[in-house]
């Protein structure tokens, strides 16, 4: 799924929300990079902005919140994955 966003407000909260400060700043939690993506249905490419978790960063594996869980599966339903893509999310729900 590819989200388009011409917005700046939009992509500074999204690096906020991403724990991205600027480009190779060791504090980044994920740095970001650009990726070039073909779309499925009009075999064009695009050039898209990935966040990539630093190696460096370390956290505990938990339990996601229920409404990230949730945000998880409405997403799947509203683009229609494959069911697949929840497969890893049933385990954490228990």
């Amino acid at each position: 799924v590819i989200y388009q966003y011409d917005n700046p407000t939009i992509l500074s909260n999204i690096d906020t929300r991403e724990g991205y400060i600027s480009n190779n700043n060791p504090d980044n939690i994920y740095n970001k990079i650009t990726l070039q993506c073909k779309l499925v249905d009009t075999n064009k490419t695009v050039s898209c902005r990935v966040y990539i978790m630093n190696d460096f960063v370390k956290m505990d594996e938990r339990k996601p919140r229920l409404k990230y869980l949730s945000y998880l599966k409405n997403g799947n339903k509203t683009h229609c994955l494959p069911k697949e893509h929840l497969q890893r999310i049933q385990y954490l729900e228990k």
